[in-house]
């Protein structure tokens, strides 16, 4: 592809994923990928991704989407405005709550977790952290993969950020008793 292609809008961006996904041949996926990445080095892309997220055509785009843009988030994550970014928690706390296929939301979850770390780091405590952290007596018995996913992220949370959850550290200690106690959870920690 010439070198002066590239995604300018979110329909281009769908576009890419599928071809990403489904290629016709090497030179395609290989072109598609590097314009891909060059979108992504852009803080503006992030709002794209989103979209794709929330309104992929297809439940493997939405999960690559995620999982792109995971790679990113964290060096992306300071340039974007502060009500950019409480409106993207609510979107991915909303999204990972409404996702029916698992991969999806595992992508979602795993993209929370990334945002998480990176406001933890950063000594922010925000709707986000309410949520990862709510009590596992508050989920009903259909949304046990829910809290799972919580579990999921507290746990990797723990690993990466201990020294700052060690103020929360008797709040996980009793989301992780209480999930044991009441069987609710298959998450191995």
């Amino acid at each position: 592809m010439d070198a002066k292609i590239e995604i300018k809008n979110v329909e281009e961006l769908e576009i890419a994923l599928k071809i990403i996904l489904c290629p016709s041949n090497n030179n395609e996926i290989k072109s598609t990928t590097e314009l891909v990445k060059a979108f992504r080095k852009k803080p503006s892309s992030v709002e794209s991704f989103l979209y794709v997220i929330k309104n992929g055509s297809l439940s493997n785009i939405r999960q690559l989407a995620a999982i792109l843009l995971n790679k990113k988030i964290e060096s992306h994550w300071e340039k974007l405005d502060d009500n950019f970014k409480q409106n993207t928690i609510k979107l991915l706390i909303e999204l990972l709550t409404n996702e029916k296929e698992f991969l999806v939301a595992k992508a979602i979850a795993n993209l929370m977790f990334k945002i998480a770390k990176v406001t933890l780091i950063s000594e922010e405590w925000n709707e986000l952290h309410n949520y990862i952290f709510t009590d596992p007596t508050k989920f009903n018995s259909s949304q046990i993969q829910l809290f799972e996913f919580n579990l999921y992220i507290i746990s990797e949370l723990v690993e990466s950020c201990h020294k700052q959850l060690k103020p929360k550290f008797n709040e996980i200690n009793t989301i992780i008793t209480l999930s044991l106690t009441q069987g609710t959870s298959k998450v191995l920690l």
